[in-house]
């Protein structure tokens, strides 16, 4: 029975079983197998093309294809509307654009009254509300507009969150400061970060490189025991 839009799915793990993904009968992913636990932070990596984003896009239904291979909670996300499974699983583009207002306009919208952990967020990272976004986002940098991107996600996710290269024009230190509050703030979400770089992967328990359609899965202690070599 599919769930009404106003559901909320309380996620406990999505998992990829085997799915596969074509386009012009030519596999993009192939044979993916992988889980995601609640609370679990994960990275995801891989080159340009590889499937990264697709696969998440299909997940959240803005591809429409084959959903068959994809579980949440052990059933089918067949099994659930559209809705229901955006309502509980953020994705956020990389091309997200922002409002003609302030800052504080463009997180809180008609929002009357603020959110301590968010104006924690916007001063720990210099950013002043009061300030006006132009049409163009032009008076504003990349790494600005990405904070404040994630501040709007922050304030209205679900219990999933996937960041889309959402922090590929904030530097690898200011990207730790922001994950760390995270981690710290929000500890109910489970996190997904795509991204090109692997410079903070010890904050995450589980790293997933795309290559050659498909994955390739590297666990926490894996991770950790890569980056005590790199620093020995």
């Amino acid at each position: 029975e599919e769930l009404t839009l106003h559901s909320d799915i309380k996620i406990k793990d999505i998992s990829f079983r085997n799915f596969s993904y074509l386009i012009d009968n030519t596999y993009v992913l192939k044979n993916v197998n992988f889980n995601i636990k609640k609370g679990s932070w994960i990275l995801v990596c891989g080159k340009t093309g590889a499937g990264k984003s697709t696969l998440f896009k299909i997940l959240t239904r803005q591809i429409d294809s084959n959903i068959k291979g994809i579980y949440i909670n052990g059933k089918k996300i067949s099994k659930f509307s559209n809705e229901a499974v955006r309502q509980s699983i953020t994705y956020v583009d990389q091309k997200a654009k922002l409002f003609n207002k302030t800052i504080k306009e463009n997180i809180y919208f008609d929002r009357k009254t603020p959110d301590p952990k968010i104006e924690k967020y916007l001063a720990i990272n210099n950013l002043n509300k009061d300030i006006i976004i132009d049409n163009a986002n032009s008076n504003i940098s990349g790494g600005q507009m990405e904070k404040i991107i994630i501040a709007q996600t922050l304030l209205n996710s679900g219990s999933v969150i996937i960041f889309d290269e959402t922090t590929n024009q904030i530097d690898e230190a200011e990207e730790r400061k922001i994950l760390t509050f995270i981690k710290k703030y929000y500890k109910d979400k489970t996190v997904i970060l795509i991204s090109h770089r692997k410079g903070n992967a010890q904050l995450f328990d589980k790293i997933i490189s795309f290559k050659n359609n498909g994955v390739k899965i590297k666990n926490k202690e894996e991770i950790d025991d890569r980056i005590n070599k790199q620093r020995a």
